[in-house]
């Protein structure tokens, strides 16, 4: 392993909901020396279990503050489910006769602050993002197909009362914190865009293999056409990635097709992170006014009966 990594036990990819993981760890798990199984869902549970919940006056109780009172302090705790997580995963990529082990799970963005406290520095973290809009219209369609709000994501739909809303503050709410991970975490945490790794794949892999330090240097192109081109593990994840045995860039942009009454509000909301990552912001136009609409209508039926009288006089 590189400098600096020696002590990583693993690596989380870190992400909002449908942000093009599953593609992302079918071209890891291709890998030789990389173990990425499908939402295996050891960290983000193990996460939950720190989660404390405030009674009696603001007195925290959970896993953590509970143990204290029959002598475990909150660090040994900590450590215990720390030893459990990095034991399932150690487990999981020596069965497939791997090196390290890379997780990733639909609700890691959810849990950041979980899984840093889980983790701390002993862990590496790819912090994959993808176009707020893309990202807001993918979960819709997902939560549609599914029929329910998955955990995390239901809370936001009680919060919002306009779903595709609330999904844009999921969105909103989910890099900003990755954002702050990238800069707590310098030496370990890497930015991965969703639109270069489908674009420019080898170039994007050569990057985070790098990042992890595999000794192995396979060839990029290969991990692509092995990962994508062979049905691998199957459990949980995106089922779309299945669908096409190579890479695609059609689902880059989808947001511009939608109306454009409906995309104002979550340009409102995800601009901000837009361009805090270097994406451009979402432009609008202004809606038309009163006069100005009256005017169109005006013009175009013009148009139409000049258009009509030219066709009679052919």
């Amino acid at each position: 392993m590189t400098a600096g990594h020696e002590c990583a036990t693993g690596t989380i990819v870190i992400s909002a909901p449908r942000s093009g993981t599953t593609v992302l760890r079918r071209m890891l798990d291709a890998h030789p020396e990389i173990s990425c199984p499908p939402d295996i869902n050891v960290t983000t549970h193990c996460a939950r279990m720190l989660r404390e919940e405030r009674v009696n006056g603001g007195l925290a109780m959970g896993m953590v503050s509970g143990p204290w009172f029959a002598g475990f302090d909150a660090p040994t705790v900590v450590g215990r489910v720390r030893d459990l997580a990095i034991g399932l995963n150690n487990e999981i990529r020596t069965s497939k006769g791997k090196q390290q082990w890379v997780e990733k799970s639909y609700f890691h963005g959810f849990l950041i602050d979980e899984i840093e406290q889980l983790y701390s520095t002993d862990c590496r973290y790819l912090c994959l993002v993808r176009h707020g809009l893309d990202v807001v219209y993918s979960m819709h369609e997902h939560c549609i197909k599914i029929g329910t709000y998955p955990g995390e994501l239901h809370e936001y739909v009680r919060r919002y009362n306009r779903p595709l809303e609330a999904f844009a503050h999921v969105w909103a709410d989910t890099v900003a914190r990755m954002r702050r991970l990238l800069q707590e975490q310098p030496g370990s945490a890497l930015k991965v865009r969703y639109e270069d790794l489908v674009t420019c794949p080898e170039q994007e892999l050569e990057r985070i293999l790098e990042f992890l330090g595999v000794e192995d240097k396979s060839d990029p192109g290969t991990l692509v056409s092995d990962g994508l081109g062979t049905l691998g593990d199957v459990g949980l994840g995106d089922w779309k990635t299945y669908q096409k045995p190579t890479l695609v860039s059609d689902s880059v942009g989808r947001w511009k097709s939608e109306d454009r009454e409906t995309l104002r509000p979550l340009a409102a909301i995800v601009n901000p992170e837009l361009v805090a990552w270097g994406y451009e912001p979402v432009t609008i136009p202004r809606p038309l006014t009163d006069e100005q609409a009256r005017r169109r209508l005006k013009m175009g039926l013009e148009i139409s009966w000049i258009q009509a009288g030219a066709g009679g006089q052919q």
